[in-house]
């Protein structure tokens, strides 16, 4: 992949999560772990290149998601290291226990409705 490959990822999954979030992104975009397997089945029938290339594709986008400033995320301890340098001081345990409890059931709600879209989409052959 070419630098600027990268950068259009980049901005399309930035784009893609903007959308998301206010309403206006496509459910049918989300897959779990049944739709990563079924597209990676479907790709490796093309050739080595197509595979090598969907596998940086996941991990490029996996990397972009982990920077999210979600606690439990390491975009959410980058986003408390930032708190702290501005104020001066960490956030109180408390604080940072409610942050990664937040975090864990975000991360865990996007899990279960990846792995939820992923299984409804495949058993009434949605899927495209």
């Amino acid at each position: 992949m070419t630098t600027e490959e990268i950068r259009f990822i980049v901005q399309r999954t930035a784009a893609f999560l903007g959308d998301f979030f206010v309403g206006r992104g496509d459910v049918e975009q989300l897959g779990g772990p049944v739709k990563v397997a079924r597209v990676s089945g479907e790709v490796a029938t093309l050739g080595i290149v197509a595979l090598i290339n969907l596998t940086a594709l996941l991990s490029l986008n996996i990397g972009i998601f982990n920077l999210l400033p979600v606690p439990m995320l390491d975009g959410g301890h980058l986003l408390y290291y930032l708190i702290e340098a501005i104020r001066g001081r960490p956030l109180s345990s408390k604080v940072q226990e409610i942050g990664f409890r937040i975090g864990f059931t975000l991360v865990m709600s996007l899990m279960v409705f990846t792995l939820f879209n992923d299984t409804l989409f495949e058993h009434l052959g949605i899927f495209r």
